[in-house]
């Protein structure tokens, strides 16, 4: 007879990939916006109009709400964060920028029912790095450890 195992990610829609890391689940997603900048154009054969091109893209800081992780991947996103004021405080030595994916279910999940059946969705984000962090209070009545919410600075993303 098969024994069942237990996923506690299973119970998190959005599960997220970073190097060194093992997946981390969390219930929701948000930031996902870009803002493209705009650049006005006098031109000098028409003085009157203002000719518009498309400038600068700035995209949002992404926030990941209400994670679960385990104990090794909980030490490795504090060691994450220390890297950044590491790399702060030594003005910038080290890259502590990493790709992160997010999928819109959990793995091994093929298809999202609430979406018509569709495929999981997968957004690729560029060297990001934790710019907040807030951790669970502790609780010992709960084994679970949980991450109230993660934001994470960016310099892009895009759907794959």
């Amino acid at each position: 007879m098969a024994v069942a195992t237990y996923d506690p990610l299973l119970g998190f829609k959005f599960q997220v990939e970073i190097p060194g890391f093992g997946e981390l689940g969390f219930q929701k997603v948000s930031g996902l916006s870009l803002d493209v900048g705009i650049l006005e154009v006098t031109e000098i054969s028409n003085p009157i109009t203002v000719t518009k091109l498309p400038d600068r893209i700035s995209f949002s800081d992404l926030t990941l709400e209400r994670g679960a992780v385990d104990a090794a991947n909980y030490r490795a996103l504090w060691d994450w964060y220390e890297s950044v004021v590491e790399a702060l405080n030594k003005g910038y030595p080290a890259d502590f920028r990493a790709k992160v994916i997010i999928r819109t279910a959990p793995k091994g999940v093929l298809l999202d029912s609430t979406a018509g059946g569709q495929g999981v969705k997968q957004w690729e984000v560029y060297n990001a790095f934790p710019k907040t962090v807030k951790f669970s209070d502790f609780d010992a009545m709960s084994s679970a450890v949980l991450i109230e919410s993660l934001t994470l600075a960016n310099e892009g993303y895009r759907l794959i």
